[in-house]
């Protein structure tokens, strides 16, 4: 949470806009198993979404948002490995 906070902050953004993200995680993750309950553009396979977040980071964010969102493809998507070009 730190991590989006600081993200938000940077654009003059207030934090309390990730309350109902937050909310909704926490809600499914007491609903479902956190397989079903996976969302996101990596979940989606949205590999041009996946590339606009990974330009808006770098150093460890975008090493990390890569990685994870590496895995989460490997896990849904089988076939779409190659999302960094």
């Amino acid at each position: 949470w730190a991590q989006s906070a600081d993200i938000l902050e940077s654009i003059g953004a207030d934090f309390s806009v990730m309350h109902p993200l937050i909310k909704a995680t926490l809600d499914k993750t007491l609903t479902m198993s956190p397989h079903d309950g996976q969302t996101g553009p990596a979940r989606r396979g949205d590999v041009d979404i996946i590339k606009k977040h990974l330009s808006m980071l770098s150093g460890v964010k975008h090493k990390l948002y890569e990685t994870l969102s590496t895995d989460i493809m490997n896990e849904y998507h089988h076939n779409l490995t190659d999302h960094q070009s």
